[in-house]
């Protein structure tokens, strides 16, 4: 019972325990009470030994399984161990509600601060919040796919489209981006303008944002093309920017969308 050595065994088991290379997840997410339920498919490389994903407490683990039936595991530490070798893929469904004091809500740009709590939004990182089944070393392939009431809008990483949803629902697709971690921007707010150019620049915010702050966001969106020409391509055909009044200095980021 040494405290010390089982902290060196988890310490090792971690960083040789291998993350998954590509997650395909479904997300059902309700903004309002921040409750999520989900699946998720996590690939593995070919001949990895240990397997792991990070998945925060607060969201409880339905069941874990690959072909073979039902995956031994346990967790520690916001993280899932996988037992046995020769993994390829598993299938993860879970559940949970959001905590308050993890959650970063926003306030959306050009509305008082005593504002009703329709006027803010969500920020979900998988860096500070492991709301989704994911990695936190590895770069990752990843295709996220959200349903959600139909009032709310959703921005986040990668090639972001809208897809078929049922009346009274949306449904948001992020596809075809390598990164490590994962973003969601969720809220009732709506796109303003659009900027065309090499880099299109879609600016999102409250329907009630004040004219000379999306006329200054649109002049500073031209700077698109300018990084454009010095850097070269990004991996995603246009940006995605939120406009807030938030409560802390310089802002959120991530392949495709800016806050």
């Amino acid at each position: 019972d040494d405290s010390e050595e089982r902290e060196q065994i988890v310490s090792a088991a971690r960083s040789a325990a291998a993350e998954p290379r590509e997650i395909e997840a479904h997300l059902l997410l309700d903004p309002a009470t921040r409750c999520i339920i989900g699946t998720a498919r996590l690939r593995f490389d070919p001949g990895a030994g240990a397997c792991s994903f990070t998945l925060d407490d607060c969201v409880t683990l339905v069941s874990v399984g690959d072909a073979a039936g039902v995956t031994p595991m346990f967790r520690r530490d916001h993280r899932v161990f996988l037992a046995g070798r020769g993994l390829r893929q598993v299938i993860v469904c879970f559940s949970g509600r959001l905590p308050d004091w993890d959650v970063q809500e926003k306030q959306l740009g050009g509305r008082p601060a005593s504002s009703s709590a329709s006027d803010r939004f969500l920020v979900l990182q998988t860096d500070c919040l492991a709301f989704m089944p994911g990695s936190s070393l590895r770069f990752t392939r990843s295709r996220v796919e959200v349903h959600m009431p139909e009032r709310f809008q959703c921005l986040g990483t990668g090639i972001r489209r809208e897809l078929p949803a049922e009346p009274g629902a949306r449904t948001v697709v992020f596809t075809d981006v390598f990164c490590r971690g994962f973003m969601l921007a969720c809220g009732e707010f709506r796109r303003l303008g659009r900027l065309e150019g090499e880099l299109p620049v879609n600016f999102y915010g409250s329907p009630q944002l004040d004219p000379d702050c999306l006329r200054k966001a649109l002049e500073t969106g031209q700077a698109a093309g300018f990084f454009l020409r010095r850097f070269g391509r990004l991996d995603v055909p246009e940006l995605n920017v939120l406009l807030c009044r938030a409560g802390f200095h310089g802002g959120v980021s991530s392949a495709g969308c800016i806050i």
